[in-house]
């Protein structure tokens, strides 16, 4: 059998290639070079598929039960120690949240629940016709209400049960986590700084900024609207009876 010189010499090792051995070589740089190509054009597709991270402004609305767009406007970021709602209990006090809270539960049609993809033959139906529902901005409201209720325990749970006080203790836990998720999920960016208090005996923070409000009336009119009693007549979709409770004690939002 014919032997070529070998490609590689060393002083004591020959290598010799046979034609058969050319030939399986051959067909292993082959296969290596389309092995080679298909990971390249591996690479290249996953680069040129990648999706890249989405910017919040090119990220589709959710569907909501308001129709009409709501007009905003600036407003500057501070508190308002003048307003009755950060006041102390009193009855105007009182009377000035429950006016805020007024439509905390609202009346919606099964063709509305179906556009926010919400399947109507789940949720509560109100004896008079329509679905029993609340905006989260309200729920967002009234747990800020209950957690000042228990700033002041003594006016307004001056006689609350141990049982009672646990329940009341779980509810404010899952407030704080909504009104968290809620303070994260819009976030607000303006910039506070420091000054100094008085005559520098502690620093006081104060806010520079603007930030983008919702007109509130527009949701207020909207939900005013619709406004049911915390009292409804509920039917109950199981049994289909008419239930007299009050909304929270059929399962919704604790008033």
């Amino acid at each position: 059998m014919d032997q070529k010189r070998p490609l590689l010499e060393d002083d004591d090792d020959f290598v010799y290639y046979t034609p058969g051995t050319q030939r399986r070589n051959r067909i292993i740089i082959a296969l290596l070079a389309v092995y080679s190509m298909l990971v390249s054009v591996a690479l290249i597709g996953a680069l040129l598929l990648r999706i890249p991270p989405t910017k919040g402004d090119s990220l589709p609305l959710p569907p909501s039960i308001i129709q009409k767009e709501l007009a905003h406007e600036l407003q500057p970021v501070h508190a308002h120690p003048g307003s009755i709602l950060s006041s102390h209990p009193s009855p105007e006090h009182d009377e000035a949240w429950s006016g805020l809270l007024r439509p905390l539960f609202v009346n919606v049609s099964a063709t509305e629940l179906m556009r926010v993809n919400v399947d109507p033959t789940k949720q509560l139906r109100l004896f008079e016709g329509g679905y029993i529902a609340s905006l989260e901005t309200y729920h967002h409201l009234h747990c800020i209400r209950r957690l000042k209720w228990h700033l002041y325990e003594s006016y307004y749970f001056a006689n609350i049960t141990e049982g009672a006080r646990k329940l009341e203790m779980n509810h404010m836990n899952h407030c704080i986590e909504s009104l968290r998720l809620a303070t994260m999920c819009h976030a607000d960016t303006s910039l506070y700084t420091l000054k100094w208090r008085g005559e520098g005996k502690r620093p006081e923070p104060i806010n520079h900024g603007q930030r983008k409000c919702t007109i509130w009336n527009q949701i207020e009119e909207w939900a005013m609207l619709r406004a049911v009693s915390n009292s409804p007549k509920l039917v109950n979709p199981d049994k289909l009876k008419v239930s007299g409770a009050r909304a929270e004690e059929a399962g919704m939002l604790s008033y």
